[in-house]
């Protein structure tokens, strides 16, 4: 008639292991950039290396803004059981982006025909911080001018589709640093 009784606590963890990712929303940066990187599974433990650069951390992100080629790794553990956890990294690269060729650019040919792709002349490059970019017929006559990097020429002037052709174009520019640059060449029109 002896009776004995045992309680044993299982605690079952949360955490899948065989799911762990850890991403970068930029893996290039130049100065003054950030990154947001995000680790998944959410709702777990993070512990987030190396802490340099960090700008903000919110449990599964973290932004980051650096000056060297830089590898964080996130380990993520259990909630409930420490002892289960997975590591992830990914590198997020450092340019010194050099206010010029080739980091500032204006493309030598674009082909506005409404097709989705490459129907607007932009120029291109990520620091630069003031811009003047004009465009001009064979005659000399200025088609297009602008002093936002965002505003691109889509071919038209004067509400007419522009002739297949060859332009020239004006850029002055200024990047960190505000030492301003000029940049001239052609663009060719293909419809």
């Amino acid at each position: 008639g002896c009776s004995v009784k045992d309680t044993v606590i299982i605690n079952v963890a949360l955490f899948d292991t065989s799911f762990v990712d850890l991403t970068a929303s930029f893996d290039t940066l130049i100065k003054n950039e950030f990154s947001v990187l995000t680790a998944l599974p959410s709702r777990m433990v993070y512990d987030w290396q190396p802490t340099d650069g960090v700008i903000s951390s919110d449990s599964n992100s973290l932004s980051v803004s650096i000056n060297k080629t830089t590898t964080y790794t996130v380990t993520i553990s259990d909630p409930v059981n420490s002892r289960c956890s997975r590591m992830d990294s990914v590198t997020v690269y450092f340019i010194d982006a050099i206010c010029g060729a080739p980091y500032i650019y204006v493309p030598n040919t674009f082909t506005p025909n409404q097709d989705g792709e490459n129907d607007v002349m932009y120029v291109r490059g990520r620091n630069i911080t003031d811009l003047y970019f004009a465009i001009y017929d064979r005659w000399g006559e200025l088609v297009f001018e602008t002093k936002k990097q965002s505003v691109g020429w889509d071919g038209f002037f004067k509400g007419m589709k522009v002739d297949p052709a060859v332009f020239d174009y004006f850029l002055k520019y200024k990047c960190d640093g505000n030492q301003e640059h000029f940049m001239k060449g052609n663009i060719t029109l293909i419809r």
